[in-house]
């Protein structure tokens, strides 16, 4: 009886089994999500690869250095003393008769390289009178004399600028607005005069050469009217009898700037100059105290 009950007994669990699996088989698949969310699904991680549109202008790199690069023609007339081994002779000419008459040749240029609010200036000035310039002055005995007068002159300004408020000078296109730049720095001269002396008297050749250095100060203030037109004016002032030779030199110049590109400035103004330099005394003295002045054309490359 014991070995019927038993296997009675395994009957019918093996006959309930199927029943029951299939039961659990179906809520298995009833509620897959749910159990796949709590035991093995897993979310994939996704990185953050939002890119930031950048304009163009903007993503080009730049170079944080800002170069100008200025040759102008000065068209000045001078009113001058020139004193050479003690002879004084006055010139006073127009700009044609010097570019008629005497001009050899003449040089201008100006070159700026800023970074920020701070920058460099390279100035250079060369004139020729070579041609020479005749004069009829008295001489020993009441006779007259002839002399031809030659004028050589170069200057080389090198100093450092400072933008002292306003838009900053390495900004290209400009920003309207006002601006102001104090700079100092060495101006070197040359000046070379020469005289040849004649008449009824052995002719002779007087003159020479002569150099020097003198600190320079100097202010440059403006307004960029829009980024196409520029107003502005410069002054500086050197020598303050800082050698032992006595000299003054003053610049004063205004003007404007128009940029038909951005890598192109077309300039017009005015300016002015006067010098004053003497060395020696007597037979030995040597100098020349100039005004000049008139109207300038310049072309400015931006890079």
């Amino acid at each position: 009886m014991r070995t019927v009950f038993w296997l009675g007994t395994v009957a019918l669990l093996l006959m309930a089994t199927p029943a029951r699996a299939g039961e659990d088989f179906a809520d298995t698949l009833e509620n897959w999500p749910a159990w796949e969310s709590r035991t093995t699904r897993t979310e994939p991680v996704v990185a953050d690869t939002t890119i930031e549109t950048i304009p163009a202008e903007k993503a080009e790199t730049r170079s944080p250095w800002h170069f100008q690069l200025t040759f102008y023609l000065w068209a000045t007339s001078l009113d001058s003393t020139s004193t050479i081994d003690g002879i004084v002779t006055d010139v006073e000419l127009g700009f044609s008769d010097i570019f008629d008459e005497l001009l050899e040749g003449a040089f201008s240029g100006r070159f700026e390289a800023w970074n920020g609010d701070f920058g460099l200036v390279l100035n250079f000035d060369w004139i020729d009178l070579g041609k020479g310039l005749e004069i009829t002055g008295p001489g020993p005995l009441g006779r007259s004399l002839n002399f031809d007068v030659q004028v050589e002159q170069y200057d080389v300004f090198l100093g450092a600028a400072w933008r002292f408020t306003g838009p900053s000078a390495a900004v290209v296109p400009v920003e309207k607005g006002f601006f102001g730049d104090l700079y100092a720095g060495a101006r070197y001269t040359s000046l070379k005069q020469e005289v040849d002396v004649k008449g009824d008297l052995r002719r002779r050749k007087l003159g020479g050469k002569e150099s020097w250095v003198e600190p320079v100060i100097g202010v440059r203030l403006g307004y960029h009217v829009n980024d196409w037109l520029t107003l502005a004016a410069r002054g500086d002032a050197g020598g303050f009898g800082w050698s032992d030779r006595p000299d003054r030199d003053v610049i004063l110049l205004a003007g404007a700037e128009f940029r038909p590109a951005r890598w192109l400035g077309l300039r017009i103004g005015y300016q002015w100059r006067w010098f004053d330099y003497s060395t020696g005394s007597g037979r030995d003295e040597f100098g020349l105290e100039a005004d000049y002045g008139g109207p300038w054309l310049g072309v400015t490359f931006q890079f």
